[in-house]
């Protein structure tokens, strides 16, 4: 079984056809490797953009490409999309994160009105397999590539991050740290019509109190102390995507901020519950008003 690891590198551009801003792709960037985790071959390409006709400067930046010379290299998507599905042939497609996949569906979507990929049978979301290897499932934000490369203390060079050849050949080299047979095999995944589903729905927080999607019984806050669920204090406010409430513990005699965060996924409902224990200065006048309440 041979793997993929693919990049990608793209610019906001504004469709005047769709009337929105697409992430059109300029660059792509491959790694193809065996179940040996041996380098088989490599692939890296520009195209020249269709859609906007300038690199925005924070772009520029970050990959180091110009719009001149993306309009030297006088490749389309369509050419280079054939080209990488020749390359790919009866390979799994990795990539960190699903960002890549859901672009390449935004284009392929644009210039050929079809979601479906040609050249991806098989996939694999690397970032979820690394952090499932290194303990992070729970984390509250993502893991980015840098970090995986520091934690597993594979050397790169920051100034080459952003180039989509480099950052596939950075992620091979996660991977390669990280490789089980039996455990990758586990986060393979088919790219049937659910997948497509799946990697295409929005996620959406919830906030609206009267949503009738919103459990109200999910409506509450523990103690950061002693876990127990504490007792509201004053109306829910929404900030930050979140539901917020001052809490009291009776058992600990303390006042903390209780947040809620309903997040809807593919998958149904997420909810998040965090406690925030108020500092020192705060709690000295709260404890007597919560004593007393």
């Amino acid at each position: 079984m041979d793997f993929v690891i693919l990049d990608l590198e793209w610019n906001g551009s504004y469709s005047k056809k769709m009337k929105k801003y697409i992430n059109e792709i300029f660059e792509f960037g491959a790694v193809r490797v065996n179940d040996k985790m041996e380098i088989v071959d490599t692939f890296s390409m520009l195209i020249k953009p269709q859609i906007g006709k300038k690199i925005c400067d924070r772009v520029k930046r970050l990959t180091h490409i110009n719009t001149d010379e993306l309009s030297e290299s006088r490749n389309t998507y369509n050419h280079v999309v054939k080209l990488f599905t020749a390359f790919s042939r009866n390979a799994v497609i990795i990539t960190w994160g699903v960002t890549d996949i859901q672009t390449l569906i935004a284009n392929n979507e644009y210039y050929n009105k079809n979601k479906t990929l040609s050249f991806l049978n098989e996939y694999i979301n690397l970032q979820s397999y690394c952090e499932m290897c290194l303990k992070r499932e729970d984390a509250s934000k993502q893991m980015g590539l840098a970090t995986a490369a520091e934690l597993l203390n594979v050397e790169f060079d920051g100034n080459s991050l952003h180039n989509a050849l480099d950052d596939s050949l950075l992620a091979y080299k996660c991977l390669k740290e990280l490789y089980d047979e039996k455990k990758i095999k586990r986060f393979i995944q088919k790219a049937d019509g659910d997948f497509y589903n799946r990697i295409c729905f929005k996620n959406i927080f919830v906030c609206d109190f009267d949503n009738p999607l919103i459990d109200k019984k999910q409506l509450y806050a523990l103690c950061p102390i002693c876990g127990r669920k504490g007792r509201r204090l004053n109306r829910w406010q929404m900030k930050n995507k979140s539901f917020r409430a001052a809490f009291c513990c009776d058992a600990c005699k303390i006042k903390f901020d209780g947040r809620v965060q309903f997040k809807l996924k593919y998958e149904g409902m997420q909810v998040k519950h965090t406690s925030h224990k108020r500092d020192n200065a705060e709690n000295q006048n709260d404890n007597k008003n919560c004593s007393n309440q």
